[in-house]
C-alpha cells in the first residue's frame, strides 16, 4: 500500500546550452556572448566558454530571466535561464573555433555548443536603423543631452545609455512617437523608434566613448556608437512648454523658457512658416534654472500673449495639427539655436460647448456650442463616465454657402442611458477643416430636466447661470450681422413666427450672418427637436431669455454692467441706466391700461437689450409695437428696426368694422385689440425705421411716421420643390392659427360653402390644420378632419388638391398663400385672403372670389378639372419663382440698409 501512494520520480531532462549571439569588436577586443542553458537539477552547472588554442577564456554570468524560454520549455521550470559573458580577448577573429560548455561541479561536461562568432560589430549592427539628432554636453552643469532614433531587428525591452567609464543609464524617455517611417523593423512600420536621454554629473573623462545599447526581448544586445565629432558643448538649450492657438477668443498663447553661453539679443517664433510678430514678455527664473541644473547663465522665462490676427499674417490660414512650433535664438544677426514644441504641447482651440441639456422624459441629449470662422466641426463624440455614447453625432449647422463663416453648432440625439449629476461628460470636436481631435475643456455642467417646467440639475441659480453663460459666450459672426428679438417663442405656428423665419431666410439668402434671441426656454424646444433644427439652419447664433427667468438674467446683465463701471463708454452707461430702472421699477413706459402698454415686457426688453450690446450686430430686428423700448437701448453702431407685422390701430379698426358687419360672432372680444393711432404712433417713433408687410400698410405706415422711416418688405418663396397635386386628388387644405379672422373664416366656410362642395364631389375630404382648429372642432366629421398643430405639415401639402383661404376680414398679409404658391399649390381664396399678392391675382396663379356659391364653385370645378387646377399650379409655382424671390420682395429693405449701415 506504501508503494501504491509514492509519487512517481521526474524524468531527468537532458541539459542544453544556446548561443542567442556573439559579438567581438577588433577596435576595443572585447568579445561579448549571450545565451540560454537548460538544465533540470537543483544547481544549475558552469557556463565555460574556451578555444582549443587558448584553453578556458573564462566563465558566463548566469540568472537573467528568459520568459520566451520559460513559455517553450516550461517542463525545466526555470524562469531565469539567460546569461551572458564579457571579456577582453586579444587577437580573436572569427577563424577562431570558439565553444560554449556546461560542466558539472564535479568537472563533468554536460553539453557542448559551438559559438558562430561575428566578424566585426558592423555586421551585427545595421546603422541606418540608429541616429542621434541631439549630443550636447554642458560643462557648468555637467549634463549630457541625448535625443534620437533607435531601431533594432528585434523587440527591445530598453535602451541604456553607456559611458566611457562603464557607467551605464537607463533611458526612461523611450518608444516616443516619431516622424521616420522609412525604418522598418520585422517589416513592420515602427513610429515609435523616437528616445531622450539626460544623464546627470558625468565627468568629461566619460566622455571618450559614448553608446546606446538596445536590450533586445531575446536577451541578446544591439549597441550604437556615437561618433566623437557628434559631441558638442555648451549648448543653448530652450523648451516651448505649451502654444494655445485660441481661434474662438483671437489669442494667441506662447510660454517656455530658454538658456545660453551666449548673449540672447533676439527671439523669434514660427508657427509653420509664418513668423509670429510680437515681442514676448521675458524674466528670470532662478528656480528652474536651479531645478535644471543650471549654476551659470540663468533661465529665461518668456510668454507671448496678444491677439491672433495681430501676431500672424494669415491667421485664417489654419495649420494642421502636425504644423511645428519652432523657437529660434539669435545672438544679433547669428542663429545660435532653434527649438521645435513637442507635438503634445501645442493645443487648437476651435470649438467650445455653451450648455448641455438632458431631458430624462424622452432620454434625448442636447449640446449647443460655437466654433471659430471657418472651422465647423465635422461629427461629435460623446462620452459619460467614460463610456461612448452611440456613434459619434453629426452637429446641425446653419445654411450657408460652401465659402460662408460658421459660428455655432448643436447636436441633439436620443441616447440610452441615464444621465446623472456626478457622470463625468467628455465631448471631442474632429474639425472640419484641420482633421484633428480636440477635446473640448471647461465644459457646463448639464442642465438635467425632469419633468415640465422642473429641473433635477443644478438649481435655480445655477440654471439661471448656465443659460447667461451661453448668452455671453464669445461669438465672431462674420459681418454684416442681422440680430432678430422676439418677445415670444420661435417654437408657435402662427403667422408672426412663420414671418420671422422668413425674413431669416432671406437675410441668410442676402449674405448676412443672422442670430436670434427669443424667450423659449432651451428645454421646451426638445418639445420640437425636428422644428428646432430647421430653425438652427437659419440661425448662426441663438441666445435665449426664457420667461421664468428673465428677471434673474436681466440682474446678471446688470452685475456685469456694473462691474465695468469705472471704464464704461457713454453707451455702456446709457445701457445701464436702463437696466437699473428696468430691475427697480419692472416696467419703464408711464402708460396704464390695456392694448400696447399690457403687452410691454421691460425686463425681457432690456435683457435682449443688454444681448445685443455682446453681440453687436449691424441690424437689430425687433417685432411687433410693444417691443420698441429695445430701441432706446441699442449700441450705437447697431441700426435698430422694428416689424411691425400688422399696424395694430389699423387692424383694431378693421375689427371694429368687421365686428359691426358680421356681429360678435366674428369678434367676441374687440377690447382686447384696442390701440388707438397716438399711442401707436409715440411706439413706433422710438424705433429709427419700421417695416411694413404690405403695400396697403406701408401707406399707413408712411402717414402716422413719415415715409424716410418706413420700407416695404413683403414675404418671399422659400425656394420649395414644385407639388402640384395628385390627379384623384378630393382633398381641401386650411391652415391657420387661433386667430379671429382664421375662426370665422373657416367657421363661415364650412356652413355656406362646405355643404355644396360635399354633395356635389364624392369621397371629398377637409383638413383643418393649426390651433384655429379648436374653434369649429363641433364640425369635426369622417370628412372634415380637424388636425390642430401638427410637428410636420408636408404630407398633408402633397395630397391637398386645393388650399382654401376663405377669411373675410384682416389685415397684413397671409403667409400661408405665399407658401402655397412656392409649393405650386392651386388656392381659392376670398380678396381679403390674397391681399397684398394682387400681381400673383392678375396672373392667374390664385382663384379668387368673396360670393360663398361663387366660392364654392371655384371649388367644385378645380377639384372635379385636373388639368384646370394643374394650369393653376404651374401658374403659381412659376409666379413664386419669378416675383417672390427673396432678391425681389426684400430689395427694398436690402437697399435701404445698406444706405444706413455702409453710407
Amino acid at each position: 500500500m506504501l508503494k501504491d501512494t509514492m509519487p512517481a520520480a521526474k524524468p531527468r531532462l537532458r541539459p542544453r546550452i544556446n548561443i542567442s549571439k556573439a559579438v567581438y569588436d577588433p577596435a576595443t577586443q572585447k568579445l561579448t556572448v549571450n545565451g540560454w542553458r537548460l538544465y533540470s537539477g537543483q544547481k544549475p552547472p558552469r557556463i565555460v566558454l574556451s578555444t582549443p588554442e587558448r584553453g578556458e577564456l573564462g566563465e558566463a554570468e548566469q540568472g537573467g530571466r528568459r520568459a520566451d524560454v520559460f513559455r517553450e520549455y516550461p517542463e525545466y521550470e526555470d524562469k531565469t535561464p539567460g546569461w551572458v559573458f564579457e571579456a577582453t580577448v586579444p587577437n580573436l577573429d572569427h577563424h577562431n573555433k570558439l565553444l560554449a560548455t556546461l560542466v558539472h561541479d564535479g568537472g563533468e561536461q554536460l553539453y557542448r555548443a559551438p559559438i558562430t562568432l561575428l566578424a566585426t560589430p558592423e555586421a551585427a549592427v545595421d546603422h541606418s536603423r540608429f541616429e542621434v539628432t541631439t549630443c550636447a554636453y554642458d560643462t557648468e552643469s555637467k549634463f549630457l543631452r541625448l535625443a534620437g532614433e533607435a531601431y533594432p531587428e528585434l523587440p527591445l525591452r530598453r535602451l541604456r545609455v553607456v559611458l566611457g567609464t562603464g557607467r551605464s543609464e537607463v533611458i526612461e524617455k523611450a518608444f516616443l512617437p516619431s516622424s521616420n517611417t522609412r525604418l522598418k523593423t520585422g517589416g513592420v512600420v515602427n513610429q515609435f523608434g523616437g528616445f531622450e536621454a539626460r544623464v546627470r554629473f558625468v565627468g568629461q573623462g566619460a566622455l571618450s566613448a559614448i553608446k546606446v545599447v538596445a536590450d533586445l526581448i531575446d536577451g541578446s544586445e544591439t549597441a550604437w556608437s556615437i561618433a566623437p565629432e557628434a559631441l558638442l558643448y555648451d549648448q543653448p538649450l530652450a523648451e516651448i512648454t505649451s502654444a494655445r492657438l485660441d481661434y474662438l477668443r483671437d489669442r494667441i498663447t506662447v510660454e517656455g523658457w530658454y538658456r545660453s553661453y551666449h548673449p540672447v539679443t533676439m527671439i523669434k517664433l514660427h508657427m509653420g512658416n509664418q513668423p509670429c510678430h510680437g515681442l514676448p514678455e521675458l524674466r528670470e527664473d532662478a528656480e528652474l534654472s536651479r531645478k535644471l541644473g543650471f549654476r551659470g547663465p540663468l533661465v529665461q522665462r518668456f510668454r507671448y500673449d496678444l491677439p491672433l490676427s495681430e501676431a500672424l499674417s494669415d491667421p485664417a490660414r489654419l495649420p494642421p495639427p502636425e504644423t511645428p512650433f519652432t523657437l529660434t535664438l539669435f545672438n544679433r544677426d547669428r542663429d545660435i539655436g532653434r527649438f521645435e514644441a513637442d507635438p503634445s504641447a501645442v493645443e487648437m482651440v476651435t470649438a467650445k460647448a455653451t450648455s448641455i441639456m438632458f431631458d430624462r422624459r424622452n432620454s434625448l441629449l442636447m449640446v449647443w456650442g460655437e466654433c471659430a470662422p471657418g472651422c465647423p466641426p465635422e461629427d461629435v463624440a460623446f462620452r459619460v463616465a467614460g463610456r461612448q455614447i452611440g456613434e459619434p453625432l453629426v452637429p446641425v449647422l446653419p445654411d450657408a454657402d460652401p465659402t460662408a463663416e460658421i459660428a455655432s453648432w448643436f447636436i441633439a440625439e436620443e441616447v440610452n442611458f441615464e444621465l446623472a449629476k456626478t457622470h463625468k461628460i467628455e465631448l471631442e470636436v474632429i474639425s472640419g477643416k484641420t482633421g484633428s481631435a480636440e477635446l473640448l475643456r471647461d465644459l457646463p455642467e448639464a442642465i438635467i430636466v425632469s419633468a415640465h417646467k422642473t429641473i433635477s440639475s443644478p438649481d435655480k441659480a445655477g440654471t439661471v447661470q448656465q443659460i447667461y453663460d451661453h448668452n455671453v459666450a464669445v461669438r465672431q459672426l462674420p459681418e454684416p450681422v442681422a440680430c432678430f428679438v422676439l418677445q415670444g417663442s420661435m417654437l408657435g405656428k402662427g403667422g408672426g413666427t412663420a414671418r420671422i423665419r422668413n425674413m431669416m431666410h432671406a437675410f441668410k439668402t442676402a449674405g448676412y450672418s443672422v442670430a436670434l434671441i427669443d424667450r423659449t426656454a432651451p428645454w421646451e424646444y426638445m418639445e420640437a427637436l425636428e422644428d428646432y433644427k430647421a430653425l438652427r439652419r437659419l440661425c448662426d447664433s441663438h441666445l435665449m431669455i426664457p420667461q421664468i427667468y428673465k428677471s434673474d438674467l436681466l440682474s446678471l446683465a446688470l452685475d456685469d454692467a456694473q462691474g465695468e463701471h469705472a471704464t464704461q463708454t457713454p453707451e455702456q452707461k446709457r445701457l445701464t441706466g436702463y437696466l437699473k430702472r428696468a430691475k427697480k421699477e419692472g416696467r419703464l413706459l408711464p402708460g396704464d391700461g390695456e392694448g400696447l402698454y399690457a403687452r410691454v415686457d421691460s425686463h425681457f426688453n432690456y435683457a435682449a437689450a443688454a444681448m445685443l450690446h455682446r453681440l453687436r450686430p449691424d441690424v437689430a430686428i425687433t417685432q411687433f409695437a410693444w417691443s420698441c423700448e429695445i430701441h432706446t437701448a441699442l449700441p450705437d453702431a447697431t441700426y435698430g428696426l422694428l416689424d411691425t407685422h400688422d399696424v395694430q390701430s389699423a387692424r383694431y379698426a378693421n375689427f371694429a368694422t368687421a365686428r359691426e358687419r358680421y356681429g360678435t360672432e366674428a369678434v367676441p372680444s374687440l377690447e382686447k385689440f384696442a390701440v388707438d393711432r397716438e399711442t401707436e404712433q409715440k411706439f413706433l417713433n422710438m424705433a429709427p425705421a419700421c417695416i411694413a408687410i404690405s403695400p396697403d400698410e406701408k401707406q399707413v405706415l408712411d402717414d402716422m411716421i413719415g415715409a424716410r422711416n418706413t420700407v416695404l418688405a413683403t414675404p418671399s418663396s422659400q425656394n420649395e420643390t414644385f407639388l402640384g397635386s395628385p390627379a384623384d386628388s378630393r382633398r381641401l387644405l386650411f391652415i391657420g392659427n387661433n386667430y379671429e379672422a382664421n375662426n370665422f373664416g373657416i367657421k363661415s366656410f364650412l356652413e355656406h360653402s362646405w355643404p355644396a362642395i360635399r354633395d356635389a364631389v364624392d369621397g371629398v375630404q377637409l383638413d383643418i390644420i393649426g390651433s384655429c382648429g379648436a374653434s369649429v372642432t363641433e364640425y369635426a366629421n369622417d370628412q372634415v378632419k380637424v388636425r390642430g398643430v401638427v410637428q410636420d405639415i408636408a404630407p398633408f401639402y402633397e395630397q391637398a388638391a386645393l388650399i382654401i383661404n376663405p377669411v373675410l376680414f384682416g389685415t397684413g398679409m397671409a403667409i400661408k398663400m405665399i407658401e402655397a404658391l412656392s409649393r405650386g399649390k392651386a388656392t381659392v381664396s376670398t380678396s381679403i385672403g390674397a391681399r397684398g399678392l394682387e400681381a400673383a391675382v392678375e396672373a392667374g396663379a390664385i382663384a379668387v372670389t368673396d360670393s360663398a356659391d361663387l366660392f364654392s364653385e371655384q371649388t367644385i370645378r378645380l377639384l372635379t378639372a385636373s388639368g384646370e387646377r394643374a394650369g393653376l399650379e404651374q401658374a403659381a409655382y412659376d409666379h413664386a419663382r419669378v416675383y417672390l424671390r427673396p432678391e425681389i420682395t426684400y430689395s427694398n429693405l436690402f437697399n435701404f440698409l445698406e444706405t444706413k449701415l455702409f453710407y
